[in-house]
């Protein structure tokens, strides 16, 4: 599966419209070569430099599998749906590290299954590693001015 972003290049930092400091947008995202046997779609956005055990940032679970492509304003395509990020929000929290220049490993997942419902990341790195078929990642870098 690949992956990738019309917005930043895998390993560059990530333009401050989309953290914290700009915007708080999602950047595009857009992906291609999702086996033909995936049911569903899942994304997941991390921050492991983040103090403690990480920053979860978004999580998307039930994308379609056919869709290719998010764009920043796009709606979430249905039955997808965002969950709660570890700002206690639903949706996209763009990176705002407190120190330092940390990664936003921003993965997508193909499923054998239509859905899962995840109760939290834990859970749903649990499901995922439970029914994913393929698995691809691209890392932005954010520092803060």
């Amino acid at each position: 599966m690949e992956f990738y972003s019309n917005d930043f290049e895998d390993g560059s930092f990530l333009d401050p419209r989309f953290t914290c400091d700009g915007e708080n947008i999602r950047p595009h995202l857009g992906w291609s070569e999702v086996p033909a046997e995936a049911k569903s779609l899942a994304l997941a956005v991390f921050d492991p430099d983040a103090p403690g055990k990480g920053f979860l940032h978004w999580l998307v679970v039930n994308l379609p599998p056919q869709d290719r492509e998010l764009n920043s304003d796009d709606p979430i395509p249905a039955p997808g749906k965002e969950l709660i990020n570890d700002f206690g929000e639903v949706g996209y929290g763009g990176p705002c590290p407190p120190s330092g220049t940390h990664r936003y490993i921003f993965t997508l997942y193909a499923l054998s299954v239509e859905s899962i419902e995840p109760t939290d990341y834990q859970d749903f790195l649990a499901l995922v590693d439970k029914y994913k078929l393929a698995q691809s990642s691209i890392t932005g870098l954010y520092s803060r001015r």
